[in-house]
């Protein structure tokens, strides 16, 4: 049923966007979306195994940022170090391949965008955990399949 999935994927994304920018309005939740659209799988299952392992992988990137940070280095030096604790610290936890690739990510873009704006770590982890929260949600509602018509286009007998 693609039709299903791409309508859940489509409502969990806007469902995200739309709640966390209740709270969070100083700047546009894209994270939000984009980790319910990642997130959403072809089973429930499946999709809080993704909502789990982004969100892990986020938290863990954004750690690792902020304590680069406080090092007396300049920011290239930060840079290359967040990189490399990031990938090193994924690589040490044995987390996925989805969870160990978020962790230096996030890393490099709390480093890029922290300074010019303020609340940028809390809102990362805010609105992927939600974003990945209202996916598991969304794909978890049940939704009736159809029945196969009979040759008369009369719907078949339940078995």
């Amino acid at each position: 049923m693609p039709f299903v999935h791409v309508a859940k994927i489509a409502t969990a994304a806007l469902l995200a966007w739309f709640t966390c920018a209740l709270f969070i309005t100083d700047q546009a939740p894209v994270f939000a979306g984009i980790a319910a659209v990642m997130v959403v799988q072809p089973s429930v299952a499946a999709t809080l195994s993704r909502a789990v392992e982004r969100s892990l992988g986020v938290v863990l990137g954004v750690v690792v940022a902020s304590c680069a940070g406080l090092l007396p280095v300049g920011h290239a030096e930060a840079t290359v170090i967040t990189i490399v604790a990031s990938v090193l610290l994924a690589w040490t936890l044995r987390l996925s391949a989805t969870s160990s690739v978020q962790v230096p990510i996030s890393a490099m873009l709390v480093l890029a965008f922290s300074t010019s704006m303020p609340g940028y770590e809390l809102h990362r982890i805010v609105e992927t955990i939600l974003g990945a929260a209202i996916g598991v949600g969304v794909n978890a509602i049940p939704v009736p399949r159809a029945r196969p018509a009979t040759s008369s286009g009369s719907r078949a007998a339940p078995r």
